[in-house]
């Protein structure tokens, strides 16, 4: 062997020593970090946080530092003792490597390339006196003398097959969500930055006041986000959501108090098609929605104005007109038409129980039946102040002749949050 072989066959030994001896630091000592991590998670919070495995590891996604967490939990403690607010069965962490020395070295921003949460599970409760069980952070204790700020800097956030479920029994709201992916991007830790955002759901419901509003229906979410983090206000761009498959665009902005969320947002419908929002209707839009015939036309538009907070609730109103609808499966020999909707639900703002919801006007005929209907609904959350009034008659045989109802899509008001979302509650339980 000559003396040019040697030296790199030297070379490369060290190198090799090296790198097994940095790929070797996150084997020996992952254990006592991420022991150390759960001791500080605790620390800082009213809840008990805890996993089953932990690992660190370079091979993830070289040269970058990869945490994982598996059956991670956070269980509520006090009044929502026995709770488990969330549970996630894979939380992984890329950290920029040269970051986190750089940490180390003089303080500077630990990069968080990426964090990815596989299958959360979550439930989100409020008491009837507003106590919500994630207020969980711990006010901050005084730093010590000399110490310097953690200062972290996201990139990319990934959410996959999530389960949420809100019961805030102070508001009367009950929703649901699952299915949920998500995928957010921009640098966060600039003063500037653009958010950009996708997210679909597989099923969404929501239940105000013992009133099914969206009941199982797909959502999907476009937008970019200007974020400001010196004034903490978040501007809408370009953003679109969809139910089913009624479109909605929305602008305005939010911005992040101390107290309260500074909210001024707007959205209608970009288009009027009638068959949209008809999709929002479960019992018609799973049965061969797509071969549907329909005509008319449909506007959606509102606003959402104010302050939200513990102590505030801002103004909003949303708006829905039907005209001349009609819709015919080509297998049922009977149209539903003459379809009309005056619908409006408005809120002057102070508080969720000045909603009032007014249907002005329904009207439809099935077979040769008309079906006119009104109604009016005032304190929805202390004294539930209904006004109802059909006329007409109806025959369930031109019923059966116009649409089928298939019976595990029929939505009763009186649910329980158990019903709506029977996967999170069992899983949490």
């Amino acid at each position: 062997m000559n003396k040019r072989t040697r030296i790199f066959a030297v070379v490369g030994a060290l190198l090799a020593l090296l790198v097994i001896a940095v790929a070797a630091v996150p084997m020996f000592f992952g254990d006592t970090i991420a022991n150390r991590a759960k001791v500080e998670a605790n620390g800082a919070l009213t809840a008990r946080v805890d996993w089953r495995d932990a690992g660190l590891s370079l091979f993830g996604d070289f040269p970058n530092l990869t945490l994982r967490l598996d059956d991670l939990s956070v269980a509520g403690t006090g009044r929502f003792a026995g709770d488990t607010l969330a549970r996630v069965t894979r939380l992984g962490v890329v950290l920029d490597l040269a970051s986190v020395l750089g940490n180390l070295r003089s303080g500077a921003p630990i990069v968080v390339r990426a964090v990815e949460i596989n299958r959360p599970l979550i439930a989100l409760k409020v008491l009837e006196d507003g106590t919500a069980n994630w207020d969980i952070v711990k006010e901050s204790a005084p730093k010590a003398e000399g110490s310097r700020p953690l200062t972290v800097k996201l990139r990319k956030l990934d959410i996959s097959n999530a389960s949420i479920a809100l019961d805030d029994q102070k508001s009367r709201l009950v929703a649901s969500l699952t299915g949920l992916r998500q995928s957010l991007s921009g640098d966060f830790g600039d003063e500037q930055f653009t958010l950009e955002t996708d997210a679909h759901a597989d099923s969404v419901s929501v239940r105000f006041a013992g009133i099914p509003y969206v009941n199982r229906v797909a959502l999907d979410i476009t937008a970019a986000l200007d974020a400001d983090m010196r004034t903490k206000k978040f501007t809408f761009a370009k953003n679109e959501i969809r139910l089913n498959d009624l479109r909605l665009g929305f602008s305005g902005s939010a911005i992040i108090g101390d107290e309260n969320v500074a909210l001024d947002l707007a959205f209608n419908t970009p288009r009027t098609d009638f068959r949209h929002i008809l999709s929002l209707v479960p019992a018609i839009y799973t049965h061969d929605f797509q071969k549907l015939r329909t005509s008319g036309a449909v506007t959606v538009s509102g606003t959402v104005k104010g302050n939200y907070g513990e102590r505030a609730f801002p103004s909003f109103a949303v708006n829905a007109k039907v005209n001349n609808g009609a819709f015919q499966y080509p297998d049922l020999p009977l149209p539903a038409r003459d379809i009309a909707l005056d619908l409006s639900v408005k809120n002057p703002g102070g508080h969720v129980d000045s909603t009032v919801v007014r249907l002005d006007r329904f009207h439809a005929v099935i077979g040769r039946n008309p079906i006119d209907g009104a109604m009016l609904l005032k304190t929805p959350v202390s004294d539930p102040d209904v006004d109802l009034r059909l006329t007409g008659q109806v025959d369930l045989a031109d019923v059966g002749r116009t649409v089928t109802i298939a019976e595990e899509v029929i939505f009763a008001a009186g649910l329980h949050s158990e019903t709506l979302f029977p996967d999170v509650c069992a899983a949490l339980s």
